[in-house]
């Protein structure tokens, strides 16, 4: 028998820390058990591995307000009508394409956000608490001016 072995064995009491810990994790399995019973099952339709699969038409899951997320109904998203499967190779595909090429200028995206805070939705409205952002990618062919595709990212 190792020394070692010998000294840890009695260098904690009976009561002492084995015990406190045996309860911590207790209870932090009962609290896991808690989770996993409200969770949806790894085996159910809804739910592939690590990714949550989101029928068409219906929200995914979300944390926090929902004025952190751009509203659908403003905000459906829009697709560049100068990229087109005829243009990818020459745009989007092409390795020297850039996004700065399209990408619209701050006058313009801050005079849009100015008017998009002006909805009841955005409770704080200070511009320099947002930046506008694309739905819709620049680089995935998303359009970059058409307000349905820009909102005001906190």
């Amino acid at each position: 028998m190792s020394v070692n072995a010998g000294r840890h064995r009695d260098a904690i009491p009976e009561g002492g820390r084995y015990e406190a810990l045996s309860s911590h994790l207790v209870l932090v399995g009962a609290i896991a058990a808690t989770v996993v019973v409200d969770a949806p099952s790894l085996a159910s339709a809804g739910h592939h591995g690590a990714h949550v699969v989101v029928p068409p038409g219906q929200a995914g899951p979300r944390v926090g307000p929902s004025s952190l997320y751009p509203d659908p109904t403003l905000t459906p998203g829009a697709t560049n009508p100068n990229i087109t499967q005829a243009t990818i190779a020459a745009t989007i595909c092409n390795p020297n394409w850039s996004t700065k090429t399209i990408r619209p200028p701050a006058s313009y995206t801050n005079t849009l956000k100015q008017q998009q805070l002006g909805a009841a939705r955005y409770v704080d409205k200070t511009p320099s608490l947002y930046e506008e952002d694309h739905l819709i990618s620049l680089e995935l062919g998303g359009n970059p001016r058409d307000p349905k595709n820009l909102w005001p990212e906190m």
